[in-house]
């Protein structure tokens, strides 16, 4: 029996030793395809780390490529991310995350003849937004199986560059105030969130804070800007106010079923 006991815990330190040798190579190339297929642009990190008795997840240097069409050299740069989240919960359909730090995101904005590459990103986001119920699936693309649940987002020192543009606006910077979201997909199964719904909400808030700064943004580039994230937010609106009629539909229907069958006949 002790032998037995010192075999499984040579196997567990084993299999432990495996995780921290390979989980940071295999936990990169998995942000990047996930990056990339909500993006719809290639999607690049630098390094990952993981602690799985710490619950902890590190990311540097998470890259973002520009939709086609625009000449900067990326959409999104980050400069490290960090979560806290259940490591055993990434095996259920439902991700658990406590905290996730995003440190120095720069969103680069620039315009293109069809609007901005960020109003492009934000399209993409929302293609991947889950059908509501008895509405079709985007053919040839798959449905996001994991949800999650997000305690607390911190965004440490945003900037938003306004890149030179065929509206001949000049190359700046804007630097904005940090800003925390909380509970996104919590409070029951019908609030989950995806990640792509996790990364528009995120990006459409700093855009948001770039318009609400009172920096000089020239304003066919701010109308244009307002236009793409009120949109984003009005689809959001719709699936809600729709998900919330389907509901009581569904709750009528319940209680005359109820009634029926208490009713004599």
């Amino acid at each position: 029996m002790k032998k037995l006991l010192l075999l499984l815990v040579g196997l567990l330190v084993l299999a432990g030793g495996g995780v921290f040798l390979f989980g940071g190579s295999l936990l990169r190339t998995g942000v990047e395809k996930g990056g990339t297929y909500a993006f719809g642009t290639e999607t690049k990190l630098s390094s990952a780390s993981l602690s799985i008795l710490g619950g902890k997840i590190g990311l540097r240097g998470f890259h973002v490529a520009n939709p086609e069409g625009f000449r900067s050299d990326r959409a999104i740069a980050v400069e490290r991310m960090e979560l806290d989240a259940s490591v055993t919960s990434f095996l259920s359909d439902t991700i658990e995350i406590e905290r996730i730090e995003v440190e120095s995101p720069e969103i680069t904005i620039e315009v293109g003849p069809g609007g901005t590459n960020v109003g492009g990103l934000l399209e993409n986001l929302k293609r991947h937004a889950p059908a509501g119920e008895g509405e079709p699936q985007t053919p040839g693309e798959e449905k996001p199986s994991k949800k999650l649940h997000v305690g607390l987002v911190q965004v440490t020192t945003p900037k938003v560059r306004i890149a030179q543009s065929l509206l001949g606006a000049a190359s700046t910077t804007i630097e904005l105030p940090g800003f925390e979201m909380r509970d996104l997909g919590t409070g029951g199964e019908k609030n989950e969130t995806t990640l792509p719904q996790l990364l528009e909400r995120v990006l459409a808030r700093i855009v948001e804070a770039a318009l609400a700064s009172g920096a000089r943004i020239p304003p066919e580039i701010a109308n244009l800007l307002r236009q793409e994230t009120l949109a984003g937010a009005a689809e959001g609106v719709r699936r809600e106010v729709e998900q919330v009629g389907k509901n009581l539909e569904k709750a009528a229907e319940d209680l005359k079923s109820r009634v029926k069958g208490i009713l004599p006949k």
